[in-house]
Formats: structure tokens, sequence, C-alpha cells
């Protein structure tokens, strides 16, 4: 009788049994009692000794996880995927590479017992890659974003790797510059580890997630060899612990308005085109989906301000001292949302209270914008019925009003090696329509670089156009994220060797000079893209390239 009474004490004490053997196999790796009865909180890194973003984040996460200990949580560290679009010679595999390593994220999140989540995230693909994971998943999580490298010093001035990198590999293949100048520059142009040091979509991507209140103020822009960047990484590890406590979650955080202070940051920063691919699968993500839409009546709405590179002739070390994301907010404070909620479990407003709005050449205030209107825009036209994407302080004005002859190819690589061959000859005021490069035509929407031989051959001032992406290091009038793509039988899939294309930034329009009867007649001979031929589509390209949906809503997985 006792022992029944006994055992019916015992039952009551007892944890769901799944819990019980959970804490068993913690005590199997070494940790105590008291470390598993404390809240579990995943530290979510993307460290890897395959590119110079990542290098770094093994050690910043022990940062974390010393701010998550003395905070009280305990702190189980795994590892994710990460990807550097320089380092990656086959470019169809970079985009699809965003939503893998997203769907591996949501995975371990959502099989392990977990109360929290901090992000350690540098590059293009990766940081839109984990901001998707955290809105769908949705515990309380915050970012701790590894920062940009310091910029290289060549003869005697600053430089950086791809901006700078391009025209170089051109003027050293026209014989402008010698062997040795050339070597100079390929051993001084990155100046540590870090994201590549001018607005690319790396940086944009690190300014978008503190714009919209998954960073701590000011994160985006210390630098990743910054003993700062440790403390921050510190601090994050124990403001993850009131975010627990608080129950703040990226649904409080990344709600409608604070996505469109990321657009207006976005624009007003001149970021990378790239930009609005991931924020419009973010918002998707976060069920509060934007379009295309929003992001041309905001850019009409949000002043261009940072003269940085590679729109301007600023890096990144350059935008951090003069203040950052912070000091940009603080001068658009007027048409920004101050009452959105942030990781540090304050408004946004109350973050800046104590920035002031300095005046730089760096970071303008809006009477001396370099633009009244913002850095990227959307245009329509019978080429593109759901919208292209120019950046168009990028964009040279000899070319935002331009009608010329389309040369038609399906590859960047072709025109390239047929240009250094000299079996193709193009000149600057024709038109390069580069075909089949979306989501699903490619697949992965490959990034279309302006090579360095059009910088040789005189060039760069030749616009293209296509339903490709490009690096957001790259300048040049270029149209990109032509939508419907040519593989889901958009207009440009019609377009022809000789045909007349115009181009009319200022009343955002891009047309081919065809009738709408003459392109239905050609859409009708269309044939559909064979993937069963394609010995590049398999695995996960293939699941990919299935399921994919355009590019005018962020190119998310459908």
């Amino acid at each position: 009788m006792n022992g029944s009474k006994e055992a019916e004490t015992r039952m009551g004490k007892v944890p769901e049994w799944r819990s019980v053997r959970r804490d068993w196999l913690m005590h199997s790796m070494g940790y105590s009692e008291e470390s598993v009865k404390r809240p579990y909180v995943a530290v979510v890194n993307s460290w890897s000794e395959m590119n110079p973003g990542h290098y770094h984040l093994r050690e910043l996460a022990q940062a974390v996880k010393r701010g998550i200990l003395m905070a009280g949580g305990t702190p189980l560290e795994f590892n994710t995927a990460s990807i550097c679009d320089g380092f990656v010679v086959e470019k169809r595999l970079v985009l699809p590479f965003r939503d893998l390593i997203s769907f591996s994220i949501e995975m371990m999140l959502k099989a392990n017992s977990l109360k929290g989540a901090v992000f350690l995230t540098t590059c293009d693909k990766n940081v839109p890659a984990h901001l998707m994971a955290a809105a769908r998943v949705n515990l309380p999580s915050i970012f701790v974003t590894g920062g940009p490298m310091l910029p290289g010093r060549y003869q005697g001035r600053d430089v950086v790797c791809c901006t700078d990198g391009r025209p170089m590999i051109g003027k050293y293949m026209a014989g402008e510059v010698t062997e040795e100048e050339f070597r100079e520059f390929s051993l001084t142009s990155h100046g540590s580890i870090g994201a590549c040091g001018m607005m690319g979509t790396a940086n944009t991507m690190q300014c978008l997630a503190e714009a919209m209140g998954m960073s701590l103020t000011g994160c985006a822009s210390v630098h990743a060899v910054s003993p700062a960047k440790y403390r921050m990484a510190e601090e994050s590890g124990r403001k993850i612990m009131d975010l627990i406590a608080k129950d703040i979650k990226p649904s409080d955080i990344m709600t409608k308005q604070a996505l469109s202070n990321a657009v207006r940051i976005l624009m007003a920063i001149g970021g990378s085109t790239n930009g609005i691919l991931h924020l419009l699968a973010i918002s998707h993500e976060a069920g509060r989906p934007l379009g295309l839409d929003a992001f041309e009546k905001l850019s009409h709405e949000t002043p261009f301000l940072c003269d940085v590179k590679p729109s301007g002739k600023y890096t990144l070390r350059d935008f951090d001292e003069a203040g950052g994301v912070p000091v940009l907010m603080k001068h658009l404070a007027d048409v920004l949302d101050m009452d959105v909620m942030t990781v540090t479990g304050k408004s946004l407003g109350e973050n800046l209270k104590g920035i002031k709005p300095t005046e730089s050449d760096v970071i303008r205030s809006r009477k001396n914008a370099l633009r009244q209107d913002g850095g990227i825009i959307i245009i329509k036209g019978n080429l593109a019925p759901e919208g292209a994407v120019i950046k168009q302080t990028a964009f040279p004005e000899s070319r935002r009003q331009h009608t010329g002859r389309a040369r038609v190819f399906n590859s960047i690589q072709f025109v390239e090696r047929a240009l250094n061959d000299g079996s193709l000859i193009l000149n600057d005021e024709e038109v390069l329509v580069l075909k089949n490069q979306g989501p699903r035509g490619a697949p992965g929407m490959p990034e279309t670089h302006i090579p360095p031989v059009f910088y040789a051959r005189g060039l760069s001032n030749m616009l293209i156009i296509t339903d490709g992406r490009t690096s957001g290091s790259t300048t040049g009038p270029m149209v990109l994220h032509i939508a419907p793509e040519a593989a889901a039988g958009g207009p440009l899939a019609v377009v022809e060797e000789g045909d007349t294309i115009k181009i009319d930034v200022e009343n955002r329009r891009l047309d081919v000079l065809l009738t709408d009867e003459e392109i239905k007649r050609r859409q009708k001979l269309l044939q559909p893209r064979d993937f069963e031929k394609d010995p590049f589509v398999t695995g996960w390209i293939k699941q990919y390239a299935e399921s994919v949906g355009s590019s005018s809503q962020g190119a998310i997985i459908v």
C-alpha cells in the first residue's frame, strides 16, 4: 500500500517523458543539472572557412554565448550553410541557397525545444535566409550581423574589392596597368575579414536587418574586426533573455510599418537591387507581403542620402564613422514609423533618442540630399508588365532615355568569351538583352556582372536588360528582375535580334517597339523549357525550378 502511494507521488513529479530523455542526452554531453533547468537558446551560426564574411563568426559566437550564460540561459550552437557569391563558381546555385538555408534553420528550430534564437550571419543570401527563417518560426530572436571588412589601400587611396576590382581587371586587359600594379591591387583590395566594404548586397542586408528592428542599434556598420562588434555580440546574448522573458517575437517586430522603414532605408542608402528581392521574400514569410508598387511609392517619397560605393565615393568605414544607420534614420525621422518595436524591447524612437543627425559628405541631411527620390526605382512597360528594377544612383544620365537595337543572348559568359576572342562586336548604342536568367529560367537567377572586358572594349555604358540579377557592387545602366521572366512566357522571351528597345527612366517605361498583336503572335510560338535535358537540373535545383515563383514576389518557393 505504501509502495503504491509512493509510486503515485513519483508519477506526479515526473515531467513529460520526452523532456526527461532530452535532459539525459544533455547530461551525456557534460551539461549539469543546473544547465538543463535553464531556457535553451539557439545560437544559429553561419561560420565558415569558405569566405571572409563568415570566417570570424566562430569567435563572435563565443561572445554571444557569454551574454546568454550571464543572463541565465543555456546556449546551444548549431551551424548553417553559408555562401559567398565571390567564391561560388556556378552562379546559378547562389539564390537557391537562400531558401535551402532558410528551410534548414526552420527545421532545426522547430525540431528542438528552444525558447529563443540568436542569429549570426553576414553575407548576401545568408542574412535574408536567416530573417526568413526567423519570421517563419517566430521564436524570440535577435541578429548579430558580422559587419563589413575594412577597405583596402592601393597607391594611397581607399579601394573596395568588387566595385574597384572589375574596372581594374578591365584596365589590366587593356594594358593600362602593369603586371606588378595588378598584383599589388590583388593583394591589398580586401582590407580584412568581413563583408565586402561597399554598399553591396551583404552590407545592404545588414543595414536592413537593423532598420527593421532585428539587430541592436548601430550593429550593421560596426566592422568585423572591431572590438565593438564582440561587445555588441555579448550584449545581444543578454538581450535575447529579455526578449524571451517578455515574449517579444519577430511577429511583434517585423510589422508592415517596420518593413516599410526598411524599404525607406534601402532607398536612402542607394542599396543593392537584391534588397528588393529579399525584402519581398522576408515580408511574405512575416505574413505582411509587400509588392513592387510599395517600393516605387516609397522611393518617390524617400531621398537618397548616402554617398557610398558603388553609388558614391565613400566606403563602409566612412559610413560607420559618420554614424551609420542610426544617424541616417535620424535624418529620416519624419518619414519613418518611430513607434515600431525593436529587439531592444524599446521602440525605434526610444533607441534613437540620444542620436544626433550630424551632417557629413557621407550621410547627407535631407536638405542636401544627393537626390530627392530613392536609389532604386520600379519601371514597367510592354517588356515588364509586372515590373523591373533599376538602381538609378548607379545608372548614367546618358542612358536614362535611350533607344537602341537589341542584341540578344542567353548567357553573359558567352558574350564575355566572344568579346575576348574577337568573334563578337558590340557598340554601346545597342541594347544587350539577356534572356532566361530568371529564377526558373536559369534556373537560379544568377548575377549578371558587367564583365571586365566591357571596360576594356569601351562598353561600360551599354544598356543591359535582363530577367536576372546583378551584384550589389555593380554600376552601370542595367534593367533587372524583368517580370514575368522569359521562361514563364513573359514578353522578354519574344525579343529577337534587331528589335528596337526603348527605355525612359523618368517615365518609368521599358518597351520593345512591337505591336501587342506581334508580341502575342510570337508568344504562341514559344516552346516550354525542357529541364529533363539539362544535367544541371537535379536534386534540390530540380525541386527549386519546379516550385520557385516570380521575382516580382521575391522568388519565393510556392
